[in-house]
This record gives C-alpha cells, sequence and structure tokens, in this order.
C-alpha cells in the first residue's frame, strides 16, 4: 500500500515468541491501527507538509483459532476482514507461533502489468506449465525434497568423506538465516525491553551468521569436524527420507490434477504456459497452489470471486474433505458460508466475537435471544413500574401519617430494586450469584438486560424509470446465433428469449459458456450474427458488468485524484447538480467524506461495486441486467442489494454464482425479511421468472431452478 502501513500490538505474556509451539492461535488485546500518510499540500498554501492519520480497525480483540477448525470470518466491507488475513499471512502479530505453516489466497492477488498482460504478483518464472507451477510451488515440500537431495549427494554419491559435514553445515546455515528473518521481524514488531532483549538476539544471529560464513569459505582448507556431525548428516537424511515417502503416499501430481480439474482447468489448459492464462485463471491457479500446500493455517480471502457454479461446489466439497489445518474463510457468499464453517468470528465494533454454527444458525440464534431478551426487558420494566407505584403510595401514607419506620423500609425496598435489576440468571441458565458470575470490578451488580440490536443494513434504493406499454416486450431473441469474428464455432445457438415488464431471469452456468456474450447481445453491446434482437424502442437499460470493479481500479490508479462524485459528474455531463448525484450515490451506501474526499483508488471493492451500480441507475434503466453484481460485497450488503432488487418495478437478469442472490431475487426462498415487500410487489406489478442453464450454446429453462442445476452438477462430481 502507497503511503499506509500498519501498526499492530498485543497483550505479551513473558514467555519469548520463539518458545510458543503451539498449532492453536490465542492472542489477547490485539489492536490493529491503519496508518496513512496524507498530503494535505493542496487544501492549504500556507501549510505545504505530511499528515500522518491514525485510525483503529481492531481494538483490544480477541483471537482465538483452534486446531482444525474451519471458521468464517464476516463483517462489513472495510471493517479489516483482509487485513486481518494480510497480518498473519506476513506473520505481523506479536505472539504468532513461527511453528504455523501458513497458507494465504490473498483478495488482491493479480497485479495489471499491462492492458492485456495480467501476471502472478510473487515474482516467479512462469515459463512452466500451470501442472507443474502447481506441484513446484508447495514451498515446504520443496525445502525438504532439496535438503534431502544435497545430504542424499554428499552421504551416497560423494568420494569427499567431508561431504556430509559440509552439507549439514550448508542446511543449518540456511535454516539460522530463516530464523534470522524471524527474528528481525520480531525486533521491529517490539519496543521497550522487550524490543532492547529482541535487538540483541538479532546481533547474536548476525555473528552467527558471519561465523557459519566463514567456516564454509575455509572448506578448501583443512577442515575440523566431530564424528557428531557425521552422524546428524545421516539421522536428518533418514528423518527426510521418511517424511518425503508420507508425502509420496499422499502423490502430488494425482492431488494436483485433481484439484486443478474441479477448478476448471481442462488438459490443454494444464499443460499452456502460466504466462497464457488470463486475470481469473491466474487466481484460480494461486487457489490451486494454496490447496495443494502442506499447512497448519489455510487463509482464504474470497476464494470463490472467480469460480463458477461447478468450481465453487467443487471447492465447498472439497474444503469440507479437509482435515488437520484450520481454516479462515472470508467469502460473500453466504451459502458457500453455510456449507464450509463450522465456526463463525465475527467482526463487530473493533472486536472478535466467536458463534458455534454457521451463517444460518446465527441468524436464527440472534432472533430468539433477541426475542428472548424483548420479553425480559418487558417484564422487568412492568414489574419496575408496578413496584415503583407501589413504593410512591407506601411512601405518601408514610409521610401522611409520620411513620418513620415505614418510610426507612420503603427507601431501603427502593435501594434493594436498584441493585437487583439486570440479569437473574447467569448464561448457563443457573440463579445469578455475585462472586461466582460477576468477579472483578463493576458499577453494577448484574449485567444489564440489553436486547440485541441488528446490524444496519446499508440502505440500497432503486429509482424505478418512466412506466413503459405492456402491449410490447422490452427486449425479444428470436433464433439468435452468435460467434466471434475468425472462428466456426457458434457460442450461442437458437436463443429464443422474451422479456416483459417486472420479469426477473437468471442465467447460470460455466464459465466460458458465453453468458456474459448472451448478455452483451441483450444490451446492445454485440450483434447476432443471425437471428433477431428486438427491443422497445424506449428502453433503457443499466448494464452492469463483471469487470466494472476492475475498470474503476484502473481508473483511479490513472488519476489519483477522481472521487466517486468527479466520476458521476463526468459521467452524467453536468445533467445533475451535486446535491442530486450525493442522493443518488446515498441511495446505493455511499455518503459522506467517500464520496467527495476519497479518491476511488482506496475505495474497498464493496464501495467500488455500490459506485458501478450507481453509474447505472444515472439513466433511470427500466431493465437491469447485472453480471455477477455481488462479487466483493460481504453479506450485509448482498442482503441490502437483494431487498433493494424486491421492489425495483422493471426487469432484472442477472448471471451469478451466488445461490443465495438468485433464490431470493428470481426463486423468492429463503430472506424472511423480503416477505412484506414481496407481497407489496406483487400486487404493484405482475412477475414471471425464470432459471436457464447456458450449456453448450443453447438457454435450457431449469423448472426446478437453482437446486436442478446444482444437482446436475454435483451428480458429475
Amino acid at each position: 500500500m502507497n503511503s499506509l502501513d500498519l501498526k499492530i500490538t498485543t497483550q505479551q505474556t513473558r514467555f519469548d515468541q520463539a518458545e510458543n509451539r503451539s498449532i492453536d492461535i490465542n492472542i489477547k488485546g490485539l489492536t490493529i491501527s491503519v496508518c496513512s500518510s496524507l498530503d494535505v499540500s493542496s487544501l492549504s498554501s500556507t501549510k505545504r507538509r505530511q499528515k500522518r492519520s491514525e485510525f483503529e480497525i481492531f481494538l483490544e480483540a480477541e483471537l482465538k483459532l483452534k486446531r482444525g477448525i474451519h471458521y468464517g470470518l464476516i463483517g462489513r466491507n472495510g471493517s479489516g476482514k483482509s487485513t486481518l488475513l494480510r497480518s498473519l499471512n506476513d506473520r505481523l502479530i506479536p505472539g504468532l507461533s513461527n511453528n504455523i505453516r501458513i497458507s494465504s489466497l490473498q483478495q488482491i492477488s493479480i497485479l495489471e502489468d499491462s492492458k492485456n498482460n495480467l501476471v502472478l504478483d510473487d515474482g516467479n518464472e512462469h515459463s512452466v506449465t500451470v501442472l507443474d507451477y502447481v506441484i513446484r510451488s508447495d514451498s515446504y515440500r520443496s525445502r525438504i525434497q532439496a535438503e534431502f537431495d544435497l545430504l542424499d549427494t554428499a552421504i551416497y554419491h560423494s568420494n569427499d568423506f567431508l561431504a556430509p559435514v559440509f552439507a549439514i553445515r550448508r542446511i543449518k546455515r540456511d535454516q539460522l538465516e530463516q530464523e534470522y528473518i524471524i527474528a528481525e521481524k520480531s525486533a521491529r514488531l517490539r519496543s521497550g525491553s522487550r524490543g532492547f532483549q529482541a535487538r540483541k538476539q538479532l546481533l547474536l544471529f548476525e555473528k552467527r551468521i558471519e561465523e557459519f560464513d566463514s567456516v564454509i569459505k575455509s572448506q578448501i582448507n583443512q577442515v575440523t569436524y566431530e564424528q557428531k556431525e557425521i552422524d546428524e548428516a545421516m539421522n536428518l537424511h533418514d528423518t527426510l527420507f521418511a517424511e518425503l515417502e508420507s508425502m509420496r503416499l499422499q502423490d502430488v501430481e494425482s492431488a494436483a490434477l485433481t484439484i486443478l480439474t474441479g477448478l476448471g482447468f481442462s488438459k490443454s489448459k494444464m499443460n499452456s504456459s502460466v504466462k497464457e492464462l488470463s486475470g481469473g485463471w491466474h487466481m484460480r491457479c494461486k487457489l490451486a497452489v494454496v490447496l495443494l500446500q502442506s499447512c497448519d493455517l489455510l487463509l482464504l480471502d474470497e476464494p470463490t470471486n472467480f469460480l463458477d457454479i461447478h468450481g465453487l461446489i467443487w471447492l465447498e466439497k472439497y474444503i469440507q474433505s479437509i482435515r488437520g489445518p484450520t481454516i479462515l474463510i472470508v467469502s460473500h457468499d453466504r451459502e458457500f458460508v453455510n456449507a464450509t464453517c463450522e465456526e463463525l468470528v465475527i467482526l463487530l465494533d473493533k472486536r472478535l466475537q466467536y458463534f458455534r454454527g454457521n451463517l444460518d444458525d446465527y441468524d436464527q440464534d440472534f432472533y430468539e435471544r433477541q426475542q428472548q431478551m424483548t420479553r425480559l426487558k418487558k417484564l422487568e420494566d412492568k414489574k419496575i413500574d408496578e413496584m415503583s407505584k407501589s413504593f410512591q403510595k407506601n411512601l405518601k401514607i408514610g409521610k401522611q401519617s409520620h411513620n418513620d419506620n415505614l418510610i426507612r423500609q420503603v427507601k431501603s425496598h427502593q435501594k434493594k430494586l436498584q441493585e437487583r435489576k439486570g440479569m437473574q440468571k447467569n448464561e448457563n441458565g443457573f440463579r445469578f450469584r455475585l462472586n461466582r458470575d460477576r468477579p472483578g470490578f463493576h458499577t453494577t451488580l448484574r449485567d444489564e438486560i440489553q436486547v440485541p440490536e441488528d446490524e444496519k443494513l446499508i440502505k440500497m434504493t432503486i429509482t424505478p424509470g418512466a412506466e413503459l406499454e405492456d402491449i410490447y416486450p422490452l427486449v425479444s431473441l428470436e433464433s439468435v446465433n452468435f460467434r466471434y469474428k475468425g472462428d466456426t464455432k457458434s457460442i450461442l445457438k437458437n436463443i429464443n428469449l422474451v422479456v416483459r415488464k417486472g420479469d426477473r431471469i437468471a442465467i447460470m452456468g460455466l464459465n466460458g459458456a458465453g453468458k456474459t456474450t448472451l448478455l452483451n447481445i441483450i444490451t446492445g453491446n454485440f450483434s447476432p450474427s443471425s437471428g433477431l434482437r428486438k427491443i422497445h424502442p424506449r428502453l433503457r437499460i443499466g448494464y452492469y458488468s463483471q469487470h466494472e470493479v476492475e475498470r474503476l481500479q484502473i481508473l483511479g490508479r490513472s488519476d489519483n485524484t477522481i472521487t466517486a462524485l468527479l466520476e458521476m459528474q463526468r459521467v452524467s455531463k453536468a445533467n445533475l447538480s451535486e446535491s442530486q448525484i450525493r442522493s443518488l450515490l446515498s441511495n446505493v451506501g455511499l455518503q459522506g467524506d467517500v464520496v467527495s474526499s476519497t479518491p476511488i483508488a482506496k475505495l474497498s471493492g464493496g464501495q467500488l461495486v455500490r459506485l458501478g451500480l450507481a453509474l447505472l441507475l444515472l439513466e433511470t434503466p427500466q431493465l437491469l441486467v447485472l453480471d455477477e453484481i455481488t462479487t466483493h460485497l460481504d453479506y450485509l450488503a448482498v442482503k441490502a442489494l437483494v431487498l433493494a432488487l424486491s421492489v425495483f418495478n422493471g426487469a432484472i437478469i442477472l448471471t451469478s454464482h451466488d445461490r443465495y442472490l438468485i433464490r431470493c431475487i428470481v426463486e423468492e426462498q429463503d430472506e424472511e425479511d423480503m416477505d412484506d415487500i414481496n407481497d407489496k410487489s406483487k400486487g404493484a406489478f405482475q412477475t414471471e421468472r425464470h432459471v436457464f442453464l447456458l450449456k453448450s450454446g443453447l438457454l435450457i429453462s431449469q423448472p426446478n431452478g437453482t437446486d436442478q442445476v446444482i444437482n446436475s452438477i454435483e451428480k458429475k462430481l
């Protein structure tokens, strides 16, 4: 990140970081602050200087990850989920065990090298085939193999009796260098007396490395050695051999083939060069690398972004079969999280909360707790109100009759009532006991009855376009065929489709099946090779491309002064006032300084999706064509989008691998909050709902909707 870094602190124990050998993660007092340098010279001619800003995204949080558990990390866009995963992967968190092997898929791992050339950001040579690249990318397995080959050559294939000594020393030197890197990072992360000790340790490592280098350089001269070094080399050789044998039992190449096939790679694509892969296939290749590596902690940040429905379902099954490593997943796909995660880590108010179960279980538990606490609160308020009235009545009687005993008794009861307000039972359902259930210092004797509140949804409102006559369909395709110039094979064959006002249509299919091509024909960006496309003469279409976020990111990098407000003004050609544009952006959840002060280059993926949605709504369309719009959106933003689309009185055509979105928008399933809205929308306009599968160029209706598509894919897995 340019002009951006992290400040991370934790509650440290007296034990040194290197002594923590546990695979479980239990870090207390985690505070992560994002520090950035802001140039304010353009804002003030007299103050041309750099101003450093710092804001906290985690505050005294507790990070607990148990070995072998599959966790889902959920939270709003921009709340710090990806930052937490990057901090774990880069080992920036003090107290994180150095023995934990981490394999990580980052959300943004593709850098634009040129207009049509995307490369992986790891800096490796990409002239190898995809299959070889995936197999070689297991750094742990490669290191074990390299050390074994070095020792095997020295012990059994060398005439120099000192070769094992030189080999074991070289291995020790490499291990010492890795320890030095960890020590250097520890010295940077620590301060005070611990930082002083860490820097002393770093100097010792530097001295030991110099000694090893001098010994290795003196190999041409007479070398002194001990028999224990040769024995150590032999023992390490046997240990590495046993470890490699256990790895060979897994058949690395077979595992790589299984993963690549499941992610949608054909044999020809596996044997092609990594350089030839497009951005989406690069991400799949990186995902295959991550899944193949031996690790203790697997971090997956939006792994479904570039997968089609087949790859998504396969990945669900594969993650469910993984046993051993701890898995931490960030995903906007609700059904994917439900299928793969055993527990949830909820990022809320800069802290981490934990729940045993998936998202559906969490929502159900939250609803039940909310109802229970609401009832308890009402009962307590009613009881307090009745007793207060009784106290006032008795107090009045006591004053009128000059009964001091009665007055003292009432005041004593009032005090006890205030002391006993709150929870009458602990979290286990037993009667509350102060010395057991509430240790420490508190201002009240009991926990207050708090009714949990729903996280505020981003309010999205889609302004409908002008009413069109119901006589004509909005768009109709008649016997449409399409093939690209120079190709003999048709991508689309005999497509017939009629779209009327209020229709809800979902098009599902594998990547490369032609879904985006079909949407481009519907929107008029492509012309059919044969067949007829008819469109209502006054129809306005709002098209959201699956590459919209990438387009906005490129725009933001080309000019870091462009904000959402400026881009909206440019596209609207000054036909709308600033207040009107702000209102439109507010309708999709973009407000305040994010609109006018934050450059597009610094907006999160979810914010860029909302900006793209606002841009297409400038023309108040009667037909929305949405291509993978939920990519980068968190589950709350998806829920808000679902509610907004449900009351849109125009037609909607969408392609998505998000089954939750399709079920809610097209099939009217799963979303309880939509019941009232759907009842109102049914009375306002008529809708026809269809799910289609695009396969082999043919558009096939699916009477049973999403379930029919999923069942057909699961049978092939």
